[in-house]
């Protein structure tokens, strides 16, 4: 399971380079098409005031177990932000059952990915699944908690605004030249955003896979740890045991010895007063 971890934690982390580069790719079409949105001053080009409706706040968990506090941490910290109309949407088996466990209202759930080439089918899955609720107005916020992937095997919380997406957001330097596009511009920043949103999620699933893996390599060499340890002890109480019985075999030996030539010498000393 150890080396098992590790593998899958390299092959995500190694995914991750070309997952952000992909999102910065679609990231810079959006700012390049958002130049022709707002010269046209297109609805969509426009900042409006943020939604007001329902929010959802996703976590991505672990799908199989051996992490440690991995799951608990971050549901914790996903509860934590939940308000009274919020819902939750949880991904990865182990935290499905652990947010029932601890009786939280699960509103939608999916399983994650166990392998790198999964993460485009899962974050494709997640995607249709809340475009449906945004489309049916059960949604108009999203927020996303998940692990992110650290140097040295490590993972720390992060917490990221998904929906709606800001255009503002994307810088737009006086050197932008608007693109050549065949698509209208409403329809073409519809499908840039789309595809940012799945860039988005993919990247966010990798960086779940690495960090679900790196927990699970941390937990895996804890108990290597353990078990080495507890071998050591009961080594060393075999052998204080061993030791002891030796000594006390020993030392019956040398009872035995001591009593038989005590005898020899009772015998001794008896038929020499019966000579005298």
């Amino acid at each position: 399971m150890r080396s098992l971890a590790a593998v899958r934690m390299q092959q995500a982390t190694a995914a991750l380079v070309g997952a952000r580069e992909y999102a910065q790719v679609i990231g810079s079409g959006l700012a390049a098409a958002t130049v022709i949105a707002r010269d046209g001053a297109t609805s969509i080009g426009r900042r409006e005031t943020a939604p007001t409706g329902p929010r959802g706040v996703m976590v991505f968990c672990a799908e199989h177990g051996f992490v440690g506090a991995f799951n608990e941490i971050l549901l914790k910290n996903a509860r934590r932000r939940l308000t009274e109309n919020d819902q939750l949407l949880v991904i990865g088996r182990r935290g499905i059952s652990l947010a029932k466990e601890r009786g939280a209202q699960v509103h939608w759930s999916l399983p994650m990915t166990s392998y790198r080439e999964g993460v485009a089918v899962t974050a494709r899955r997640i995607a249709g699944e809340l475009y449906k609720r945004f489309e049916t107005g059960d949604l108009t916020r999203l927020e996303t908690v998940h692990a992110r992937f650290e140097t040295g095997g490590r993972w720390e919380i992060e917490r990221q605004t998904l929906l709606p997406l800001d255009l503002d957001r994307f810088e737009i330097s006086s050197q932008n030249i608007p693109p050549l596009h065949n698509l209208g511009i409403e329809r073409l920043l519809e499908k840039l955003i789309e595809e940012y949103f799945f860039a988005e999620l993919a990247h966010i699933t990798l960086e779940s896979l690495a960090a679900e893996n790196a927990a699970r390599l941390a937990a895996m060499s804890a108990a290597h740890d353990n078990i080495d340890r507890k071998l050591e002890d009961l080594t060393r109480a075999e052998h204080q045991l061993r030791q002891d019985a030796v000594t006390t075999e020993l030392l019956d030996v040398v009872t035995g010895s001591e009593a038989l030539l005590a005898g020899e010498d009772e015998k001794l000393d008896a038929s020499g007063r019966q000579k005298s």
